[in-house]
């Protein structure tokens, strides 16, 4: 899978009223704080950070965003799912937690709950080549090949410079490709027409 997608600033919007305005620069002030402790690879102070940040504001999505990236990294993985999934709540179309919360699902093994979850980030966002990337690898981890073949074509008609892309359709090729000699070599060929399913190579 790919690496987990980077904190992001919260976004600025028009305030009305003191009171709101000292809560945006309160949320502001730490999540800079956090950056910059994750830019340093100290997550502990980056998840304190963003947990001000989120209490400044809990109605942020960017800031549970963060929050829940830095609780992934520190390995508190139901919590972090939990995080990715209010913040999805809060943002329908805050596609870099799709992506993690996707990834996340995939580490557990949970691989239709993860296919389910990029799907859903598709329907915002459908020229993101990356999105059809995980797609494919999630039908790859359910040995559903020709739909992860079809993913990884999609991923690369949107961009063709995306490596891990043809790198993965390149070995399930092979992989497809080896099922199909071994079939037949264990004396299970069929002639034309005969409805052999595994008998169709990818090239």
């Amino acid at each position: 899978m790919d690496e987990q997608q980077d904190t992001v600033n919260s976004d600025s919007t028009t305030q009305n009223g003191t009171g709101v305005q000292d809560s945006y620069l309160e949320e502001q002030k730490w999540t800079d704080k956090g950056n910059a402790a994750a830019r340093e690879e100290n997550y502990e102070a980056a998840a304190e950070a963003f947990q001000h940040a989120v209490d400044a504001n809990p109605n942020d999505a960017r800031a549970r965003y963060n929050l829940a990236l830095a609780q992934q990294l520190l390995r508190d993985t139901e919590i972090a799912i939990a995080g990715y999934r209010r913040a999805i709540d809060l943002d329908p179309q805050l596609i870099d937690a799709y992506i993690n919360l996707g990834n996340l699902s995939s580490e557990l093994g949970m691989h239709e709950e993860a296919l389910e979850t990029y799907q859903q980030a598709l329907e915002f966002d459908p020229d993101n080549d990356e999105l059809y990337l995980n797609v494919g690898d999630a039908y790859r981890t359910q040995n559903l090949y020709e739909d992860a073949i079809q993913a990884y074509r999609q991923a690369l008609i949107l961009n063709p410079d995306n490596a891990s892309a043809a790198g993965n359709l390149r070995e399930i090729r092979e992989l497809v490709n080896e099922q199909i000699d071994r079939h037949l070599s264990n004396g299970n060929g069929n002639p034309p027409g005969a409805g052999c399913n595994l008998c169709v190579r990818f090239g």
